[in-house]
């Protein structure tokens, strides 16, 4: 299965991460917002940016993608 993990660089973030690259089951790719240096294993993307994400999630052939805002109203679902 394919997974996209957004929020890849924070705590709980990077132990999922980890989980998933453990498990061969898996192939995923996590996304942070600024930590994604030279050597990062993380692609930059932007949640906020719906063309952006939109862009990232038809590259990597993903279908579905969670994320969770502190600010809900400022939420879309994109698919």
């Amino acid at each position: 299965m394919k997974v996209l993990l957004t929020g890849a660089s924070g705590l709980l973030g990077r132990q999922v991460l980890k989980l998933f690259k453990d498990s061969a089951k898996h192939e995923v790719t996590g996304t942070a917002f600024k930590r994604t240096g030279k050597n990062s294993e993380l692609v930059s993307v932007d949640l906020t940016d719906k063309t952006q994400l939109q862009q990232l999630m038809n590259k990597l052939k993903v279908s579905q993608q969670t994320s969770a805002n502190r600010l809900v109203f400022e939420c879309y679902v994109v698919s």
